[in-house]
C-alpha cells in the first residue's frame, strides 16, 4: 500500500432556452491563469497564516492526508495507506478514529475516498468502488450500507448521494455511461449529469472530484477546463479554466494512446498537457494545482479582480526557503489549508519565526504541520 499512487476500479443537464443558451451554459465563466515569469517570496502572497501541529501517539501516525474536510468543531483525515481516518480538534489533539478493515457487517475491505456531512451526522467511505458504508461521525457506530459503485461521493442534506465514475455502470441491466451519478436513499439512480467521453479504468490523483465552497457543491473532470456546479436538480458549467501557453490533453491524444495500448498516465507526463488538476475555492480566490509533463505547478486567482496567475513550484523553493507553503490539501471558512511536513524541510535558515519554533519542538517522523492560509487580495 505504501506505493499506492491509483487504482484500478471495476466496476447533462442539457434542457435551455435557446441555442445559444446552450452554448454559453457549457463554457461557463473563464478563469485564466497568465503565466508569472519570475518568482516572488511565497511568504509574500500570504496575508495572514496560523500552524496547527498535528499531535502524534502510537495510535496516530499518519503517512499521508489523502483527504482532510473540516467540521465546526473537528477535522476529518484520511490516510489512504493506513486505511484509517483520524479526527484531531483545532489545537491539534487527537480525538479518535475510525479503522474497520475486515468482512464483517459495517467493516470495509479498502477505502478509496470519504465524505464527511455534518449536518446528516455521516462519514461515508468508498468501499473498493461498489459499496457505500456510512458511519457516525461522532461514535463512528454503522449505519448502513449501500451497493453504488463509484470512484468519489458526496452526500447531501437529503442523505442522497452524487456519485462520481470514470467508467459506466450497469445497474438493473441498464448501462449509465456517466460521470456524475444521484442515487435515493435506497440507493437506485435518480438522475444522471455530464456524458463520459473517454473511458478508463486508472484513477488519476486527485481521487476526489469534488470540492465545496461555502454550501455550493462542484465536481472537475479529469483532462478537461470546465468546473460545474451541482444543485439538486442541475449540473450545470460553472467555470472554464485557462492557463496561459498551456493546453488539456485532446480527446484525440487520449483514445489514440489508448488504442495503441500505451500508458496513458506515462505518456502524459512526457507531453505539455495539464493534467492531475485540483481545485479549491473560498469567497476570495480559487487555487488550481496541476501538472505539466512531470512539473508541479499552482494557480491563484483573485475572484474580485478577474486575475489570476500560475507558477512553477519547484522555482519558489528553490530562490527561497526550501518550503512549500502551497501543498494545499483542503479550505475551511475563508481559509485554505495546506500541508507542511518535516520531512521535507531540508533548509535550517528559515525565515517564518513561528514556524522554526514549532519545527524546533517536533521530530522529523512526526506528524505534519497544517498551514491555515489566507492570501492577500
Amino acid at each position: 500500500m505504501k506505493n499506492l499512487l491509483l487504482f484500478l476500479i471495476i466496476i447533462g443537464f442539457t434542457a435551455c432556452n435557446s441555442p445559444q443558451k446552450e452554448k454559453e451554459e457549457e463554457k461557463g465563466k473563464e478563469i485564466f491563469f497568465s503565466k508569472q515569469e519570475q518568482p516572488s517570496n511565497q511568504l509574500n502572497l500570504l496575508q495572514n497564516k496560523r500552524y496547527i501541529p498535528l499531535e502524534t501517539t502510537d495510535e496516530c501516525l499518519l503517512s499521508e492526508i489523502t483527504q482532510l474536510f473540516c467540521t465546526s468543531k473537528e477535522m476529518f483525515i484520511f490516510d489512504i495507506h493506513t486505511q484509517s481516518v483520524y479526527v484531531f480538534d483545532y489545537t491539534g489533539t487527537f480525538l479518535r478514529k475510525l479503522h474497520k478493515k475486515g468482512q464483517g457487517p459495517g467493516e470495509y475491505s479498502l477505502i478509496t475516498a470519504i465524505t464527511i456531512n455534518e449536518k446528516t451526522n455521516r462519514l461515508s467511505v468508498v468501499n473498493i468502488g461498489n459499496s457505500i458504508l456510512s458511519y457516525d461521525i461522532n461514535s463512528f457506530e454503522f449505519i448502513n450500507e449501500q451497493k453504488i459503485e463509484s470512484i468519489a461521493i458526496e452526500e447531501n442534506d437529503e442523505q442522497k448521494y452524487y456519485s462520481y465514475n470514470s467508467l459506466p455502470i450497469t445497474k438493473n441491466n441498464i448501462d449509465y455511461k456517466y460521470h456524475i451519478i444521484k442515487y435515493d436513499k435506497k440507493g437506485n439512480i435518480e438522475q444522471v449529469f455530464l456524458p463520459i467521453k473517454f473511458e478508463s479504468g486508472y484513477v488519476m490523483r486527485p481521487i476526489y472530484r469534488f470540492y465545496r465552497d461555502g454550501d455550493k457543491l462542484f465536481t472537475y473532470l479529469p483532462y478537461t477546463s470546465n468546473v460545474y456546479e451541482i444543485t439538486k436538480d442541475t449540473c450545470v458549467s460553472s467555470y472554464t479554466m485557462k492557463y496561459e501557453h498551456l493546453t488539456f490533453p485532446t480527446l484525440e491524444f487520449l483514445n489514440t494512446t489508448k488504442k495503441e495500448k500505451k500508458n496513458y498516465i506515462k505518456e502524459l507526463s512526457n507531453e505539455n498537457y495539464v493534467y492531475n488538476v485540483q481545485i479549491f475555492e473560498n469567497n476570495d480566490f480559487l487555487i488550481s494545482l496541476f501538472d505539466v509533463g512531470k512539473n508541479n505547478y499552482i494557480g491563484l486567482y483573485n475572484k474580485d479582480k478577474k486575475e489570476g496567475f500560475y507558477f512553477f513550484k519547484k522555482e519558489y523553493k528553490d530562490t527561497f526557503e526550501k518550503i512549500d507553503y502551497f501543498q494545499i490539501i483542503g479550505s475551511h471558512n475563508n481559509e485554505f489549508i495546506s500541508v507542511i511536513k518535516q520531512t521535507d524541510i531540508n533548509d535550517k535558515n528559515i525565515e517564518d519565526k513561528e514556524l522554526k519554533r514549532i519545527l524546533s519542538l517536533k521530530k522529523r517522523e512526526d506528524n505534519p504541520i497544517l498551514l491555515f492560509l489566507q492570501l492577500k487580495k
